[in-house]
């Protein structure tokens, strides 16, 4: 509070010396007791509706802030060549910008017959990858290639041997993978990528293979690169790999990387249980309000509504509708919850079976007392307890809140501010 205070005056002083003659009297802070009772209830009122809900699917995680982050706080880096890089965690430094090639061998009958005596010696014939992950292998549950590609088609159905899970992986054909990216054979890590996960899911592959920590170091089966952090572990990959005598060596990949703008650490997909907001039909309303002569074509086939006809929003410039159709064309529910101390926590509590530990379910409540009350209605005959979740909410959520909070209506005529929160903040006041 002191923190805010000196800010407030500081902002207050500065308008005022620019001859703005803002009624300060109506300010507001999102973390007041009236506003956190404000967000609070919205929240409760969301769950209650089923708009919120838990779930475990892939976010931008921060390993060494152990949290997830919104799309503002990444920095996408272009890496245009071979560059040596360092994040904090890792004691040393690493090779982006590659792509590394490696072999895998491919399993005939006989040796998928008597895999336990089965050596990487006795292939004969074995598809190449090209991956910038060399140190999530062990994670690896199948290579996928294009039904169209020639080059593999006879391989479909087939196996590989993947030397660190000790285990066969099957080669199936989907129609993502690109033909001239790499060598045209994919590796899925599900575990560890939002793009593979997908791929994973509609070849009913394993999807619940985890081999990074909570820290972002190596967790295995193969025990020999346990406890390394998971970008250290490239090095050990690579000379596991010329051992084997599978390693084909690396060629420039200029390529995007995703960067924490807090602490620097490398942004991965990391599947963890949050909370979301299911944007539904809200959505398509959000866009049509902005961009109805011009929608994009998930909206054009969604959109039903005709209670809207006389509603608009303009923005300004008007190149900025651009960018609203092409958020919400890619738009997926919202995960609003976060791993970090400062925020408003979040007022869901879960029961635990007194027993067994095992999680009979979530409420959402104001305090301790009231979600026992409702606890006991809705997990009658049960003996457990409470533990409140520790997340805060997205800071975004109580900000898309606002106009609500402090007229109980949306008033505005007129909004300025900045084209890089009109997703952010202004897309969500909408949505709520």
């Amino acid at each position: 509070m002191k923190w805010k205070n000196d800010k407030i005056t500081t902002i207050r002083r500065q308008l005022e010396e620019l001859g703005t003659s803002i009624d300060f009297d109506k300010s507001y802070f999102t973390l007041s007791e009236e506003l956190q009772n404000f967000v609070k209830d919205s929240f409760i009122k969301l769950f209650n509706r089923g708009l919120i809900y838990r779930a475990s699917y892939m976010v931008n995680w921060s390993y060494y802030l152990q949290s997830t982050l919104s799309d503002i706080e990444i920095e996408h880096k272009f890496i245009s060549k071979p560059t040596m890089m360092s994040v904090p965690g890792c004691d040393e430094p690493f090779e982006i910008g590659v792509l590394h090639k490696f072999r895998y061998p491919i399993l005939d009958q006989s040796s998928l017959a008597s895999l336990e005596n089965y050596s990487v010696s006795d292939s004969k014939e074995f598809l190449t990858v090209a991956t910038t992950r060399i140190e999530s292998l062990m994670g690896d549950v199948a290579l996928a290639v294009n039904p169209e590609d020639e080059r593999y088609s006879r391989y479909i159905g087939g196996f590989v041997y993947n030397p660190f899970t000790r285990k066969p992986m099957p080669i199936v054909a989907d129609k993502e993978v690109k033909i001239d990216f790499g060598t045209g054979v994919l590796k899925l890590t599900p575990g560890h990528s939002s793009v593979d996960a997908e791929i994973a899911k509609r070849h009913n592959l394993p999807m619940d293979l985890l081999i990074f920590d909570e820290k972002g170091f190596i967790q295995c089966d193969y025990e020999k690169f346990n406890g390394l952090h998971r970008l250290a572990a490239k090095k050990r990959v690579i000379n596991e790999l010329i051992e084997l005598n599978l390693y084909d060596g690396v060629q420039n990949h200029p390529h995007w990387l995703r960067v924490c703008s807090r602490s620097g650490d490398i942004i991965e997909d990391k599947q963890v249980p949050q909370w979301f907001l299911n944007a539904g039909d809200a959505r398509f309303t959000t866009e049509f309000l902005v961009n109805r002569d011009n929608l994009s074509e998930i909206s054009q086939n969604r959109w039903t509504n005709d209670e809207l006809q006389g509603e608009n929003i303009s923005v300004v410039p008007s190149g900025y509708r651009n960018t609203w159709r092409d958020w919400f064309s890619r738009y997926k529910d919202w995960c609003i919850s976060r791993q970090i101390a400062w925020g408003h926590q979040i007022p869901a509590y879960e029961a635990l079976d007194k027993t067994t530990g095992r999680s009979l379910g979530w409420v959402a409540a104001k305090s301790q007392a009231e979600a026992e009350d409702i606890a006991k209605v809705k997990f009658p005959n049960s003996s457990f307890d409470l533990r409140r979740d520790k997340d805060v909410l997205d800071t975004w959520f109580s900000s898309a809140l606002l106009p609500i909070a402090i007229s109980k209506q949306y008033p505005l005529d007129l909004m300025e501010t900045g084209h890089d929160i009109l997703f952010f903040w202004v897309a969500r006041m909408v949505l709520m």
